[in-house]
């Protein structure tokens, strides 16, 4: 896969919650933010198929991103499922816990998960 100028596509960031239990100036405003209602965030099943169409696509590699990812109900299920995706070599976090604010409780949960930290 390639966008409009000609760049190859391999690597897919996917958001899985708009929520997060830190409070970081630059993804979380002074003023008071509003969550999405939660039937409004795809379900894991609905994530999945999307990997699995961009895999086909030609992506390798998941970033799984938030808000902060790792408040989400049951993403050690969900993060131990996209391995099992046909053409996926990489997946990773992109959290806050996991750069440093408890990263190694946070690396031996992601252990757990089966994704190589």
């Amino acid at each position: 896969m390639e966008d409009r100028y000609g760049h190859r596509i391999s690597y897919l960031r996917v958001s899985i919650t708009d929520r997060c239990n830190e409070r970081c100036t630059y993804c979380m405003p002074q003023e008071l933010q509003e969550w999405l209602p939660r039937e409004e965030i795809l379900t894991f099943e609905e994530t999945l198929r999307l990997i699995r169409i961009a895999a086909d696509l030609g992506v390798s590699k998941v970033r799984v991103t938030g808000g902060e990812p790792l408040t989400r109900r049951d993403v050690v299920g969900f993060i131990r499922r996209i391995p099992e995706i046909s053409g996926i070599k990489s997946i990773g976090p992109q959290t806050a816990h996991y750069s440093g604010v408890r990263s190694h409780r946070t690396k031996r949960w992601l252990q757990r998960c089966g994704t190589p930290v």
